[in-house]
């Protein structure tokens, strides 16, 4: 579990390398695909975690990805480290 906390936390920070607060940034295509990708790759880190939980905790079978994750932020703070 701390594997994946700690590439969302690194994907999330990549996204902010490569965006830096500048809308513009959006227009190169190389840094929007880099945005995607990690934005892709925090998400499915977070599924990830969602699911650990829901087995760990034995709250059920979730079929879709968003009832996993809301079942998992409405009991999980996440701080990256």
């Amino acid at each position: 579990m701390i594997n994946k906390v700690q590439v969302v936390a690194r994907c999330l920070k990549r996204v902010e390398e490569e965006f830096a607060g500048n809308p513009r940034n959006l227009e190169n295509i190389t840094k929007l695909d880099a945005i995607v990708l990690n934005l892709q790759r925090a998400c499915e880190a977070a599924i990830d975690l969602a699911m650990h939980m829901v087995a760990t905790e034995r709250w059920g079978t979730l079929k879709r990805a968003g009832k996993r994750l809301t079942c998992w932020s409405n009991t999980v703070s996440f701080r990256p480290p």
